[in-house]
């Protein structure tokens, strides 16, 4: 394996270097990989589109990069039709293609930047929509067992940006293609957030109209990744029990919530982050995104190690203040190497 000092793309804009880059579009690629990586010991990670993912340094080892952007229909009838999309298509050229279609199920993903094979990975999710809502199947191949399997999405014990992929699979497993299945009927979800106020009076809603109003509220709050370095949202909105949000609310008796899992009660972390004063805040390059306290964004030449701490400053001071511990939905970049797996 040759150091290429590859520089690596990723959507926060920070200046990171691999010693090699692998495009991986195939099994056969995936098995070519994995032995160089078996024989030479290698540190290596796996990057879809870089939007979720916060380099501190550069990189030592081979960056994994899904490389297949094909699409097909698996199968069609009255009712709907399941399709396969491989692991390096972007993410919203395949929601795009689909609403242009008149199926329902990925609308409410619209406008979220990444891959296709990254979906499954943090079970992506926006305006009361997620990736496990049509998510039938993953085929991924094991970097340590060199083997491939096709993995439904019940065994993937999807969550709240959470999967297998988060944690037993993290590092072994490459995702080759991803498969969805998605409905003729009407199916809208169109009660989150800005969506009623705004295709209130539409003559009739389809997947292109959510599509299009999810754009729009996307727009007026989100910082263009083609102008300002970010990973979308930093944090997780917490789920806090019953005790725990009794607490919170008596800090901030006027604070949205929503039904978690478990019983629990999820929060705005965004909305947490606002009434702490930190809206619009700035260290050096880095900054809370005046629009969505949720994001951090790196406004000029910020380095992934500064970008951190502001982070870590943030979430400790939520702590401080309120007892809310913030979890980070970024992706902070650590070495894998098959020997440990």
């Amino acid at each position: 394996m040759e150091n290429n000092k590859a520089a690596i793309y990723n959507t926060f804009r920070v200046e990171a270097y691999a010693a090699a880059r692998a495009d991986v579009g195939s099994v056969v690629d995936a098995e070519r990989w994995a032995s160089i990586l078996r024989k030479e010991n290698a540190p290596f990670y796996i990057i879809g589109g870089g939007s979720n993912v916060l380099f501190t340094e550069n990189f030592p080892g081979v960056i994994l990069h899904p490389a297949d952007s094909s699409f097909s229909i698996v199968s069609e009838d009255t009712h709907g039709v399941t399709l396969v999309a491989g692991a390096g298509m972007e993410w919203d050229k395949l929601v795009e293609y689909t609403c242009s279609r008149g199926w329902w199920g990925l609308e409410n993903l619209s406008g979220i930047p990444g891959s296709v094979g990254a979906s499954p990975v943090q079970n992506i999710g926006a305006y009361g929509s997620s990736c496990s809502d049509t998510l039938r199947r993953v085929h991924t191949f094991d970097l340590a067992r060199m083997e491939e399997t096709w993995y439904s999405a019940p065994e993937l014990d999807l969550a709240y940006r959470w999967s297998k992929f988060k944690d037993a699979y993290a590092g072994r497993k490459i995702i080759l293609s991803v498969e969805f299945t998605l409905s003729k009927h009407p199916t809208p979800r169109t009660t989150y957030g800005r969506l009623p106020e705004i295709l209130n009076g539409s003559d009739a809603v389809t997947p292109q109209s959510v599509r299009d109003a999810v754009l729009k509220i996307r727009g007026e709050k989100l910082p263009p990744v083609d102008e300002v370095g970010s990973a979308g949202s930093f944090f997780k909105n917490p789920e806090l029990s019953p005790k725990e949000f009794a607490r919170l609310k008596s800090i901030f008796p006027d604070i949205p919530e929503y039904d978690g899992t478990g019983g629990n009660i999820k929060v705005p972390a965004g909305w947490i982050i606002e009434q702490c004063g930190w809206r619009g805040k700035r260290r050096g390059d880095t900054q809370v995104y005046p629009k969505q306290a949720l994001i951090i964004v790196n406004v000029g030449t910020a380095s992934g190690k500064e970008i951190d701490a502001f982070a870590e400053e943030v979430s400790n001071d939520i702590y401080k203040r309120c007892g809310v511990r913030l979890e980070r939905e970024v992706n902070m970049v650590r070495p894998y190497r098959l020997s440990d797996l």
